[in-house]
């Protein structure tokens, strides 16, 4: 999700999480999850920074990086 957007997007991530490790909770989850977009602790669309493209050049020379170690 950095790769895409630039930053984590938490509505995803924790959608992701619960779908794998515990579908059956999901629901339970929904009014917490409700709350915070209503008060503004989470997006529902993930938004993009600025400079994705420098942000590419970093995340590339960090993988770039990792494969010489």
């Amino acid at each position: 999700m950095v790769e895409t957007f630039g930053r984590s997007y938490e509505l995803g991530l924790v959608a992701l999480h619960y779908l794998r490790h515990f579908p059956l909770r999901l629901p339970g989850m929904l009014p917490m999850g409700f709350g915070m977009v209503t008060k503004g602790r989470m997006a529902i669309p993930p938004t993009r920074i600025k400079h994705m493209d420098q942000l590419k050049k970093i995340l590339d020379r960090a993988k770039q990086l990792e494969l010489t170690s």
